[in-house]
């Protein structure tokens, strides 16, 4: 990513910084995007119709990768929950005993 964001900003470099930078609050914002979309709240591609309003001049390629990566973050902690990642939600303790009378 780090490549990316490099080339985003010499993309970029012809223009005035503050024309092109994100403040605190829309970076913020942004992030809260990526979460979601990482804690299974928003679709990938509600999240990137939500950052190309609010972020025109955002390259395509770096929000695919942002996006893309939230994404793949919620489908592993879907699977860990789905195999067994939480013994609690089962009724069982990290330890292997049983939270259930019976």
């Amino acid at each position: 990513m780090k490549g990316r964001a490099q080339a985003v900003v010499g993309d970029v470099a012809g223009a005035k910084v503050q024309d092109v930078a994100l403040n605190g609050a829309q970076m913020t914002a942004l992030q809260g995007i990526v979460q979601s979309v990482s804690d299974g709240l928003l679709p990938v591609d509600s999240a990137r119709q939500i950052i190309y309003l609010s972020v025109p001049s955002a390259p395509s390629s770096l929000v695919d990768e942002m996006v893309e990566a939230a994404a793949k973050q919620a489908q592993n902690i879907s699977a860990s929950r789905n195999a067994g990642g939480n013994p609690a939600a089962r009724g069982g303790t990290s330890d292997g005993t049983s939270l259930v009378a019976g």
